[in-house]
């Protein structure tokens, strides 16, 4: 069994030399990406999520943040970082529907 696993990892490590350098992406030819996060009553730390999110240095991505069916101040902050930054989209879940799970239904 040794003898054969050994054998396995040997022919792997053969196989990475043929893999070619994956160059990163640059300029235009970048995807666009979404992030999406799904929020319920996530007042003290949805604010430092966002700003940390907001703050990355990708290119072309957008932020859809799904407010819950929060009961606490959630989705005043949401409202007043989507204000601010162009790149949250807020949506709003107001109903869950019988036999569903919340994050479930808001992802």
């Amino acid at each position: 069994m040794t003898m054969l696993y050994t054998i396995e990892v040997a022919l792997g490590l053969r196989r990475l030399r043929n893999l070619n350098d994956i160059r990163p992406f640059s300029g235009p030819s970048r995807p666009r990406v979404s992030i999406i996060v799904p929020a319920c009553n996530e007042e003290e730390t949805i604010e430092t999520a966002m700003l940390s999110l907001v703050q990355q240095d990708y290119g072309p991505f957008e932020i859809v943040v799904i407010n819950d069916r929060s009961t606490d101040r959630t989705g005043a902050i949401l409202e007043k970082l989507a204000a601010q930054y162009p790149r949250i989209r807020l949506l709003e879940v107001t109903e869950l529907p019988p036999g569903w799970l919340g994050k479930n239904h808001a992802l």
